[in-house]
């Protein structure tokens, strides 16, 4: 019993123990919500304080980096021109393949396009994109981990950040619904992703069509691999890679000046995977609107769908569900050139 007096020592009132203990732990447990509730004042006001540093940074990157786009993003002038497309003759990896490459046909592509010296990097993404969903470490290295219909949605953000119309119009509920994605494919995502479509009259960033993306890769040239007929000269794959991704652009250049085309990452090209392979001559496009697959290029640091140095042959293809992510695929940009 806790007894309270006056300062005669009269008494005033009497509280039991039990009472004085019951409103000891009602402060408590207020001036614990009062600490609780600053906490997270300050965890809020630094997560706004990264935020405002985030945006800022990627501000910087719009005005000062994006404006030189050709520069910063290292995009190549390529010519138009025609080209064998498929596997060589002489390539005995070609042979009874599941991913065809045969036959070998001339295709014709009549406008130049620009075209990233590098896949995209994680820096590069992570600016564009807010986050970086690779696997590997290294800003510099090749961002992975990417969908291709993740790679739509950023074509069309660093478009609209650069102030050029975005390429790609999506169906209502694209964008949310590849966001909030948390398995490695969608069923719903990969629905969606048959209604993309392409305006081909927009100034802004794209994927390559599958024959963009091979014409770019033989660089002129009639190698085994892009920019050699040694794999080891221009490439990253299973038997040199250490079962990682490398930074870009240290391997050899082919005959355009671009890298990584061989190795390191496969990247997404806009078409529809055909196990047919062979298509119209002039400017072909596949797309397969009854399919959600989409092709990938290149060949990466690991086995997919080949052997060793087989994986990196300019002819090597492979195709995958639009919505997967693994930490084999990438991409490159590519604009159209603007006319003058």
């Amino acid at each position: 019993m806790r007894i309270f007096t006056d300062i005669e020592g009269n008494d005033l009132f009497r509280v039991a123990d039990s009472e004085v203990n019951i409103e000891k732990k009602r402060q408590e447990q207020r001036e614990r919500i009062v600490r609780l509730r600053e906490a997270e004042k300050r965890r809020l006001a630094e997560a706004q304080r990264r935020k405002e540093r985030i945006e800022k940074g990627r501000e910087v990157f719009v005005r000062e980096v994006l404006n030189n786009s050709k520069e910063a993003l290292s995009l190549v002038d390529v010519p138009a021109g025609s080209f064998m497309m498929g596997a060589l003759p002489n390539d005995e990896h070609a042979e009874d393949l599941e991913t065809p490459e045969r036959p070998q046909h001339e295709v014709t592509l009549s406008e130049g396009i620009q075209i990233s010296m590098y896949p995209c990097t994680q820096e590069i993404y992570w600016m564009v994109m807010g986050d970086n969903p690779s696997k590997f470490d290294g800003l510099n290295n090749p961002v992975e981990t990417v969908s291709w219909c993740d790679v739509v949605l950023f074509c069309n953000k660093i478009s609209e950040m650069e102030g050029l119309e975005a390429v790609y119009q999506l169906p209502a509920g694209f964008e949310s619904a590849c966001r909030s994605q948390s398995k490695d494919s969608d069923d719903d995502v990969n629905e969606l992703s048959k209604r993309v479509s392409w305006n081909q009259n927009a100034n802004g960033y794209r994927l390559p069509t599958e024959a963009e993306w091979e014409y770019c890769a033989r660089g002129g040239e009639s190698h085994l691999y892009s920019g050699s007929n040694n794999s080891d000269e221009v490439a990253w794959y299973e038997d040199n890679s250490d079962d990682t991704t490398h930074p870009v652009g240290q391997k050899k250049a082919n005959g355009f000046g671009l890298y990584d085309m061989s190795g390191n990452i496969w990247e997404w090209v806009w078409d529809s995977y055909s196990r047919e392979y062979e298509s119209s001559e002039n400017n072909p496009i596949y797309v397969d609107a009854s399919s959600v697959e989409r092709t990938l290029r290149g060949g990466c640091y690991c086995v997919l769908e080949y052997v060793g140095e087989s994986e990196v042959r300019a002819s090597a293809r492979s195709g995958l569900d639009a919505s997967e992510r693994y930490e084999f695929q990438s991409f490159r940009l590519v604009r159209n050139i603007v006319k003058k």
